[in-house]
């Protein structure tokens, strides 16, 4: 972002700044269209393919999230192994004039060294605890359901994790209860943001081309292709959608929340379902 002054650089840079304030302020105001490849839109829902080759399911009404499996421990469990080494180190500490000077230098080194090790044991505890990671994913749904005891929500399992759908009624992605629904969740800060920017919720229903062991879509100037680039990206959706229409994306898991089946769910939800599950459940 440019901004410019005739008195100082100082005055140029502060002017840019006030620019991409103003920027950032129109933008979240506004509705960004989604810049990606149509596959087909509906009156209420649209699929497109995203900037790695998958299909994505997107709705503007009905409240839908995915959550991905962690790789490694949460942030809240990294600070938890963070303030257990910080305790032994002050114990330590106290003790130290006790000890040898060596065994106090190598024991402050061990203590440092253990850090990834014990936020590994921790989670693990943690995951043990819940059931693994679905467990711990669903027990963190409950307990939003049971603070909001109206919402029902559809579970659904993919290879990396979990998929959500509010069946009880539509929303929008600004809605403020939407968004403590998806931090409580833990749903990823990048799919908040996406939800927010672009005002859509979305679910893929075909893998990530990495889950096929092949690259995603190579980074062009889309829709602005010229021949070569036209035919590469042409063959590559081939490859992708021949390897994709043989592997089972996701199943359904469970509905969650008050639902004892009278209960009325909104016909726009049941819409985005029958969407879905057409899409992404293999036979």
């Amino acid at each position: 972002m440019w901004g410019w002054s005739n008195e100082s650089p100082e005055k140029a840079e502060e002017h840019a700044r006030e620019i991409a304030k103003e920027t950032r302020t129109k933008n979240d105001e506004q509705d960004i269209p989604l810049r990606e490849d149509i596959i087909e839109e509906f009156s209420e829902h649209l699929y497109t393919r995203n900037e790695s080759g998958a299909i994505c399911l997107s709705t503007s009404t009905v409240g839908m999230t995915e959550i991905n499996f962690y790789n490694e421990a949460p942030v809240r469990y990294k600070r938890y192994a963070l303030i257990t080494l910080i305790t032994v180190s002050l114990i330590f500490l106290l003790l130290s004039p006790l000890l040898p000077v060596e065994w106090a230098f190598f024991g402050m080194l061990f203590i440092i060294a253990s850090y990834p090790a014990v936020q590994a044991l921790i989670w693990k505890l943690v995951l043990r605890q819940d059931g693994g990671q679905e467990g711990y994913f669903l027990k963190k749904l409950d307990e939003f359901l049971h603070q909001n005891p109206d919402w029902i929500v559809d579970t659904y399992r993919t290879p990396r994790g979990l998929n959500y759908i509010i069946m009880h009624d539509i929303f929008s992605p600004k809605d403020p209860e939407i968004l403590g629904w998806l931090k409580q969740t833990q749903t990823r800060p990048a799919d908040i943001r996406f939800a927010q920017k672009y005002h859509l919720f979305r679910l893929k229903i075909s893998p990530e081309p990495m889950d096929l062991g092949i690259e995603p879509l190579a980074q062009m100037h889309w829709p602005d292709l010229n021949a070569a680039e036209k035919q590469e990206r042409s063959e590559w959706i081939n490859r992708y959608n021949a390897l994709s229409a043989q592997t089972a994306n996701l199943f359904f898991l469970k509905r969650m929340g008050p639902y004892s089946g009278t209960e009325i769910l909104h016909p726009n939800a049941l819409a985005i379902k029958h969407a879905y599950e057409v899409r992404a459940i293999k036979p």
